[in-house]
């Protein structure tokens, strides 16, 4: 019993043709890198940035000081930590932007090559 995709014109792994119609251009191999480092980035980012807003929530802080919380976590240094976590949400942009230029390096390397009058003959 065969397996349905649910597509009518879903390509068959099984087929010839379907694996020689585009061959391999070696650009999952170079973006490799910089996509791990770029994803991994934006994840700090994400959980960085909420913190950052947490800090910041003087009501929340107040309401905070008095339960039990208040003898494990110092909440009167709330400012202090607030720096310290925009500090590494800075790091972590930046290394955001080094994933992106080095997973875009194989396109911005490539040069455009002028037409001469014998290749613009040729093709008309």
């Amino acid at each position: 019993m065969a397996l349905s995709t649910g597509y009518v014109d879903a390509p068959s792994a099984l087929s010839p043709d379907y694996a020689f119609a585009s061959p391999s251009t070696g650009i999952a191999q170079t973006t490799f890198v910089g996509i791990i480092i770029s994803r991994g980035s934006a994840a700090c980012i994400s959980f960085l940035y909420s913190y950052i807003l947490l800090t910041m929530c003087r009501n929340l802080i107040t309401v905070l000081r008095e339960t039990f919380l208040n003898h494990y976590i110092p909440f009167d240094a709330a400012v202090d930590f607030h720096r310290w976590v925009a500090m590494a949400a800075l790091i972590f942009s930046g290394r955001w932007g080094y994933g992106g230029c080095v997973s875009h390096k194989p396109q911005l390397k490539q040069e455009e090559q002028p037409i001469t009058a014998q290749q613009d003959q040729a093709e008309a």
